[in-house]
């Protein structure tokens, strides 16, 4: 689409009259044509000129970078400007396309959520299965109750809590059964599981005296040894506190004293 709309460009601010005037036609599709695409872009450009500088916002007035005008551009600058605006208008007609489909949309409307940027080489590592997974979940087309009813018109439920047309925050987050079961729990006792027996062998070991590291101090010809201290290993721990190790796992409920009783 960029290359598409630098070429137009390129073709109308040609240096050369001959091919200004040829009237070139860059091939495109159906559905996207990029002549229509940058007379769009030029005349939001020049719009955007007549209706000045605004402030958006609560900041105050005159806040912000000054825009860059179209009649003060130069030829280059101008190129520049009409590729960003076309983008930005193909990036509208996403969101827009987004915002009307009710179940792949649904992510306009969350909040709270944190971007993460996933690189080709990521995906790759990814199992099949597993990414699989995560895309159908993201845009809720996973086979659950609710679902299940609006494909085929089944009449399905929860099959811990029989809970009719659940839908697939109940299956994920929501059930209460698998809540009591300890299902939700399992990827995150895993995990502080394997921080606890990490934390408790460096704990173990902080009780043994440091030992210092052998080395070999090298000497030039004529010259003079100099004596050095041996090196002592970093710990994790400080050597000079007694340190006890408290985890909540199997349901024990241990909780350091600074963290508050809620009742979240």
């Amino acid at each position: 689409m960029q290359e598409k709309t630098r070429l137009v460009l390129e073709l109308r601010e040609s240096t050369d009259q001959s091919v200004r005037n040829a009237n070139a036609k860059v091939p495109t599709g159906r559905k996207w044509n990029a002549q229509t695409e940058v007379d769009q872009a030029v005349g939001r450009l020049q719009h955007q000129e007549i209706v000045g500088r605004v402030q958006a916002g609560r900041a105050g007035l005159g806040w912000g970078e000054a825009p860059h005008f179209w009649s003060k551009a130069n030829r280059k600058e101008r190129k520049e400007m009409v590729v960003a605006e076309v983008t930005r208008m193909e990036e509208d007609r996403y969101k827009i396309k987004a915002v009307s489909q009710g179940r792949q949309g649904s992510w306009t409307t969350w909040e709270g959520v944190v971007n993460r940027n996933i690189s080709w080489s990521d995906l790759w590592k990814i199992p099949q299965a597993r990414l699989s997974f995560l895309i159908r979940s993201t845009y809720d087309t996973l086979p659950c109750p609710r679902n299940l009813h609006q494909w085929f018109g089944n009449e399905e439920c929860c099959s811990l809590c029989n809970a009719p047309n659940a839908s697939l925050q109940h299956i994920l987050s929501g059930c209460k059964i698998a809540f009591s079961q300890g299902r939700y729990r399992w990827r995150h006792d895993q995990v502080l599981r394997k921080l606890a027996e990490v934390l408790e062998v460096c704990r173990q070991g902080n009780k043994e005296p440091p030992s210092a590291e052998d080395h070999t101090s090298f000497v030039s010809e004529g010259g003079v040894r100099r004596n050095t201290r041996p090196t002592e290993t970093s710990r994790l721990f400080s050597p000079d506190q007694e340190w006890s190790m408290r985890v909540d796992l199997d349901r024990q409920l241990r909780f350091p004293t600074e963290i508050t009783t809620t009742s979240l």
